[in-house]
């Protein structure tokens, strides 16, 4: 079985696909939730990992019209995530809810950057929601209230360099229809 993947031309952006003769993603996730507290609030936590490994052959250009073939390499990535948060109903069917999420840094991607893995990083986010009625809703988020940018991914894919920036705010409305 081969495994399909993308990189860049150097610094460019054209891209060259790699097959990859093998590969085994491992991954598992724990969330434990708290009771209702005193018919209001509920406690939670989720702890993931992930490991990808590919091995053997890789060649640049597809499967069936190879340009050229890579030593045998072996590489592997691990990820873990932490997440806490907690959800408070308010009076008038609202509610609040605040939540510390900590990941380990995904594979460097960029030679320039030292490390195999990027930085790790935890943020902070607030939510307050309001339901009117059953079938409309609001809410309003703070994303990373901490203050700090964070260098997310800077792989070679189509999608580009990812960065989670500090206070950002988003608001969502939301009707759900009848089906």
């Amino acid at each position: 079985m081969n495994f399909f993947d993308h990189n860049n031309f150097n610094n460019s952006d054209l891209f060259f696909p790699i097959t990859i003769q093998g590969a085994r993603i491992n991954g598992w996730e724990l969330t434990l939730r708290s009771p209702q507290i005193r018919h209001r609030a509920q406690v939670y936590l989720t702890y993931s990992n992930q490991l990808a490994l590919a091995l053997a052959t890789s060649t640049v250009g597809s499967p069936t019209f190879p340009s050229a073939t890579a030593s045998t390499f072996s590489t592997m990535t691990s990820a873990t995530t932490l997440h806490l948060g907690a959800r408070y109903d308010l009076p008038f069917h609202s509610y609040a809810s605040t939540d510390v999420y900590y990941a380990s840094g995904f594979t460097n991607g960029d030679p320039t950057v030292p490390g195999e893995h990027l930085q790790p990083h935890t943020t902070f986010d607030l939510s307050l929601g309001k339901s009117f009625g059953e079938r409309f809703s609001a809410n309003i988020q703070a994303i990373n209230v901490a203050n700090r940018r964070v260098l997310l991914d800077n792989s070679f894919t189509f999608g580009g360099t990812h960065y989670l920036n500090p206070r950002e705010i988003f608001v969502q409305v939301r009707y759900r229809f009848h089906y």
